[in-house]
């Protein structure tokens, strides 16, 4: 599992901001993208974005986190069906009957699995390439209330002397 916001000072600093501000706590998305390179450009702009991010590298993981994260405001559920050797539909109807919202990607020339995520529960489903372009529009649309950014954040004393 790889863990949400990042440690380093910038993300540091935002989380706790956020979490001192009161505004509202970072969304949850658990993402089911079994590619690396792929899971953690989509964590780190969903992070910056101000949601936490849980990945899961195989089914197993995915059962778990989606147990945990719906105790953590699981805003939204990201599922690669492209993944190999995975029952990606079943992923979706897991995800679906515990009443978070899914988005499916894949290649965008695959109708018929676009026809079978659908039927499986999820909201939308969307090629690979829209996934990597249009993340912060999806979030918006399809995890719910608009996450917490750096401009939703109190202004506190010194800011503009740090532009």
């Amino acid at each position: 599992m790889v863990s949400g916001v990042g440690t380093d000072p910038v993300h540091t600093n935002l989380r706790n901001q956020v979490l001192a501000s009161g505004v509202m706590p970072p969304k949850t998305l658990l993402a089911f993208i079994p590619d690396l390179f792929f899971a953690v450009q989509v964590q780190d702009t969903a992070s910056a974005l101000g949601y936490r991010v849980e990945l899961a590298r195989d089914a197993d993981a995915f059962g778990r986190e989606l147990a945990q994260g719906q105790g953590l405001a699981l805003a939204l559920v990201l599922v690669d069906m492209g993944a190999p050797r995975t029952d990606w539909e079943s992923l979706i109807r897991q995800a679906h009957a515990a009443g978070v919202p899914v988005v499916a990607f894949g290649d965008h020339t695959d109708l018929a699995g676009r026809r079978q995520a659908l039927e499986a529960g999820a909201v939308t489903v969307v090629a690979n390439s829209l996934v990597a372009t249009n993340l912060a529009r999806l979030l918006r649309r399809y995890a719910g209330r608009a996450p917490v950014t750096p401009a939703a954040l109190p202004r506190q004393r010194g800011d503009d002397e740090n532009r």
